[in-house]
């Protein structure tokens, strides 16, 4: 299959409104915005993926990725494993921009397992600037194997009060925590909020807080590990590379976050998910912003290598969608 000659590549975009805005440290979202391409081999074969841009996220915007993607005409005519030669190059460059060509190739031959989502578990997202929205939902739903992914707001004193609030009315010991500071604090607001973790007890109750600081503050995330040891870290915009998985590895990081975006192609991720597991670094997988088209495969994904793969999938980003009419 991967000697098939490719006939060609279309790109579209596609606004998705969601549900209810999706809080980030750096920004809020009311929608979001697929850019899908479709791969057409000479037989007529094709394979349709997409990627979602996301500004504070990475340095990748819906412009330059639909630059990068519209100039691919020297992709026709050759084949999926020339194409997939070329483009593989500028993953460390252009991650997202990449992503949706290596994934349509990889589709081509990779045979994924199927699923069944009524029996997937899944991340329920939250933020601590809606501190009511978390308390109703663990009132109002059955809790047993739930886990909640709290996005800090990077206010060290909003994300305090809330996480004191939840700590307050036991909420935290009901089900499994998983903080996001989404590249939220610099250096001398993560020292204090992992002092606020350490002294109120909240460190017991939590799985990881997740990339704390910016994507290339490799040394003050490391620093951190080391002053406080007790608290797992999570890597994730950092990690978009096998030397960034043995960066983690070598200085005492417990988790890693894998996206289909930001590691290339399936191929990739596969790949990045058995390094972890040499290593004895934690996986979890999943786009929380993305449609079913990229979450399936992100599901798919966690099928092959759920022995692996770390707690709940975060390939959630398909049910913050609203449906159309």
């Amino acid at each position: 299959m991967l000697n098939s000659l490719i006939k060609s590549i279309d790109v579209k975009r596609e606004s998705c409104k969601l549900k209810k805005p999706y809080v980030l440290s750096f920004a809020t979202l009311n929608e979001i915005i697929s850019i899908q391409v479709t791969v057409t081999l000479e037989n007529g074969e094709k394979k349709t993926t997409e990627v979602v841009p996301l500004v504070g996220y990475n340095d990748e915007d819906e412009s330059s990725i639909l630059r990068y993607l519209e100039c691919k005409n020297d992709l026709l005519g050759i084949s999926l494993s020339e194409a997939r030669s070329i483009i593989v190059k500028d993953i460390d460059r252009v991650p997202f921009a990449t992503s949706p060509i290596l994934t349509a190739i990889d589709l081509f031959s990779e045979d994924l397992p199927s699923f069944n989502l009524e029996e997937l578990d899944f991340v329920i997202p939250f933020s601590t600037e809606n501190t009511e929205e978390i308390i109703d939902y663990l009132r109002n739903n059955r809790l047993e194997n739930l886990t909640i992914k709290i996005k800090l707001s990077g206010d060290l004193n909003i994300d305090k009060n809330s996480l004191m609030s939840l700590l307050e009315l036991n909420c935290l010991k009901l089900v499994k925590v998983r903080l996001d500071a989404n590249q939220g604090y610099n250096y001398e607001s993560c020292k204090l909020f992992f002092d606020f973790l350490a002294s109120s007890g909240i460190q017991n109750y939590i799985s990881y807080v997740e990339q704390p600081m910016n994507k290339d503050s490799w040394g003050n995330h490391f620093q951190i590990k080391k002053d406080y040891p007790d608290i797992p870290i999570m890597m994730d915009e950092s990690v978009v590379n096998k030397g960034d998985v043995e960066k983690c590895y070598l200085n005492g990081i417990e988790f890693i976050k894998l996206k289909l975006f930001k590691q290339g192609g399936i191929k990739e991720t596969c790949e990045l998910i058995e390094l972890c597991n040499k290593f004895g670094v934690k996986v979890v997988l999943g786009n929380g912003v993305a449609t079913m088209m990229s979450n399936d495969i992100e599901i798919r994904i966690h099928s092959r290598y759920k022995e692996v793969i770390y707690g709940a999938s975060e390939a959630n980003g398909f049910m913050k969608i609203l449906a159309k009419d």
